[in-house]
């Protein structure tokens, strides 16, 4: 099992996973292909399998971390959330049943997300897909603390991944007005 440092949604029985760095929008694109008819498999941190040679995405807990601007912007009131942290003003949504998935789904696609002046979607390929992976692994930034074999294992894991799946880049402008455009992107692609 791998651990990554994003988003998860099924979309019509196929599985898909959002990966960006910290602050890139992976969870405001989750709650917008939400409100299209996906599914939360999970928020921020996403457990991957091999069963049976197919790539399977494990649900997470159904709740959302997401700022308030976020939340509004997809039609939930995030006066309705509590807050996460007194601190903090991002909210937690407790997201209904019907939008959830609780059994492991199949992954069909990954979207690595990247700030650019325009829009864009481009196929990766396994040497580009492997660089964003690594970097992805939830652990990876506590290199000091894992042994070489849970890197090692993480690196045959990702080697695995790069080889059987298919992954997009999305190069867009981060700001909500893309939001629609990105979502469309994504539901076209799959």
């Amino acid at each position: 099992m791998m651990v990554l440092h994003a988003s998860a949604i099924e979309l019509g029985g196929k599985g898909i996973v959002v990966i960006g760095d910290k602050g890139q929008g992976k969870t405001t694109l989750g709650l917008k292909l939400l409100s299209s008819g996906g599914r939360l498999l999970s928020d921020d941190v996403t457990a991957l399998s091999f069963e049976q040679g197919r790539a399977m995405i494990h649900p997470g807990p159904p709740v959302i971390k997401a700022w308030p601007d976020a939340l509004g912007y997809v039609g939930v009131d995030p006066h309705c959330c509590p807050k996460l942290f007194d601190e903090t003003d991002k909210r937690l949504y407790c997201v209904p049943d019907s939008q959830t998935s609780a059994t492991p789904v199949e992954l069909s696609r990954l979207f690595f997300l990247q700030d650019a002046e325009v829009m864009r979607l481009r196929k990766m390929g396994g040497p580009e897909k492997m660089m964003y992976l690594g970097a992805s692994v939830y652990l990876s930034r506590f290199q000091d603390l894992r042994s070489e074999e849970e890197i090692g294992r993480d690196f045959d894991f990702s080697a695995l991944l790069a080889q059987r799946c298919n992954a997009y880049m999305i190069e867009r402008p981060h700001r909500l007005d893309f939001l629609e455009e990105t979502c469309r992107e994504i539901l076209n692609s799959c």
